[in-house]
Formats: structure tokens, C-alpha cells, sequence
């Protein structure tokens, strides 16, 4: 496999097949970036975990798209979303996007400009760096695309991870 969770920084690059050994172990070791983001509640998992995988995301459309839907009962802090370009062909220029549950889809990770995010050799990388939206029970988490990707093609694969706090 490579590299651990614990291994990994948020600067350094993984290739799709170490991502996706790391995300088929179910692999108990992560970077905890959440201390203080929520207040009041416990975390009952010791790890992140893999929440959801989404694949085939069109980038060079703008729109939204449902990633998880939290089930009743539980919430989560969300970790890290790595986004995995699996095909990119005739670019021009990146988009812009971010990840939320409100309309707007930014309140955990607001819309960023993916520059350099221009090979499907590259993973991108979103960690909270302050107070995010909690994710509570039948909250949908969405991808939401406010500038599309200028390609051909363009497609992603989504790594959503969260922390269970319910």
C-alpha cells in the first residue's frame, strides 16, 4: 500500500491506486485536523472513515451533486474531501467548487479556484482549517460546481471523510 493516513500531509501527493487501497482497507489512521470545531459532543469514532465515494463527476458542468446523505439519528464532522481527476482531455482552464450542505454548497469547504489542478496524475486536497457546518441527520453533503472546468472532458472522482459524533 505505500502510505498511512498518519504519513500522509495535506501538501503531499497519492497515487489513485494508493487512494483507493486506503479507502477499500477502511484504514483506521488519519491526520485530525477537527479539534474545537464542534463544542459539546463526542467523537465516537477514533478515525476518520470513508463516508462516501462518488465517481464520474462531470466538471465541466456547474451544478450540484449529492456526495452523502447523513442517516437519521447520527451527525459527523467532515475531515477531508480528496478529489481525484480520472479524465482530462482538450483543458484550458480549472474551475472552482466547493462542499456544503446549505444552498450555495461552500459552509464546509468554500468554493476554491483549483489551480494547478491541471493532470490526472494530481489529487486535491480540502482540510478545514476553522469552524465548518456540522453535518447532522438527513443533512445531504453536496459537491457544488460555480465554475466549470474549460475541457473536453473532464472527470473526478469525490473521497468524502468524516468523523461519526452521534
Amino acid at each position: 500500500m505505500g502510505r498511512t493516513w498518519a504519513e500522509l500531509t495535506s501538501s503531499e501527493v497519492m497515487t489513485v491506486s494508493e487512494l483507493d487501497a486506503l479507502a477499500d482497507s477502511g484504514a483506521n489512521e488519519c491526520i485530525a485536523k477537527v479539534a474545537g470545531i464542534f463544542v459539546n459532543k463526542t467523537v465516537t469514532s477514533s478515525s476518520d472513515d470513508l463516508l462516501s465515494k462518488t465517481s464520474g463527476i462531470d466538471l465541466t458542468t456547474t451544478g450540484t451533486t449529492a456526495l452523502f446523505t447523513v442517516p437519521g439519528g447520527e451527525s459527523y464532522s467532515i475531515s477531508k474531501v480528496i478529489i481525484v481527476l480520472t479524465a482530462l482531455t482538450g483543458f484550458t482552464s480549472v474551475g472552482t467548487l466547493g462542499i456544503g450542505i446549505a444552498a450555495g454548497e461552500d459552509d464546509i469547504f468554500q468554493s476554491t479556484e483549483l489551480t494547478g489542478f491541471d493532470a490526472t496524475s494530481k489529487q486535491y486536497v480540502f482540510n478545514p482549517d476553522a469552524i465548518v457546518a456540522g453535518a447532522n441527520a438527513t443533512d445531504v453533503i453536496r459537491l457544488g460546481i460555480d465554475t466549470a472546468f474549460t475541457a473536453t472532458t473532464a472527470t473526478a472522482d469525490i473521497y468524502l471523510y468524516g468523523y461519526d459524533l452521534s
